[in-house]
């Protein structure tokens, strides 16, 4: 195995600081970060990624998605009788004023995930929309349901 020249003996161009950890150099020695111009960068990249929220755990969230979830059922069985009855209207009232009752982190978040929703529908490409949906439905799971079933 050679033996390694000391670097006070090399020339500071072969000098490699990085067999050093960058925190223990001087300031003059340590590596410096490459800058890409933003206008080589994709599209996607250069616009900052939107991060969802996160509403976090709620008891009372995820009894609201439950009766949310027995008012959506009912609703379906009372439309075999005829799309839009008096009845089938009540119950989708009922469900969007419990919608109403959700904390506002949970709130925000069924926001964000509809908003994407729509704009994969928008954008025509049935990948993204269930790409959206996917993601709709791994991120709120319980308290809200998957979010394709009503596409």
């Amino acid at each position: 195995m050679a033996t390694p020249v000391p670097a006070n003996l090399l020339p500071a161009d072969l000098r490699q600081p990085s067999a050093v950890p960058a925190d223990l150099l001087p300031e003059e020695l340590r590596p410096k970060a490459a800058v890409v111009p933003m206008d080589l960068l994709p599209a996607d990249l250069r616009a900052p990624q939107e991060k969802p929220p996160e509403a976090g755990f709620s008891a009372a969230d995820i009894g609201i998605s439950g009766v949310r979830g027995v008012l959506g059922v009912t609703k379906a069985i009372t439309d075999v009788f005829g799309a839009d009855n008096a009845a089938s209207k009540k119950l989708e009232g009922y469900n969007k004023a419990m919608a109403d009752l959700y904390t506002p982190e949970r709130q925000k978040e069924i926001a964000y995930y509809e908003k994407k929703q729509q704009e994969a529908e928008a954008s025509g490409k049935p990948v993204e929309e269930i790409k959206a949906a996917l993601e709709s439905c791994s991120f709120t799971g319980y308290s809200r349901g998957c979010g394709f079933y009503r596409s």
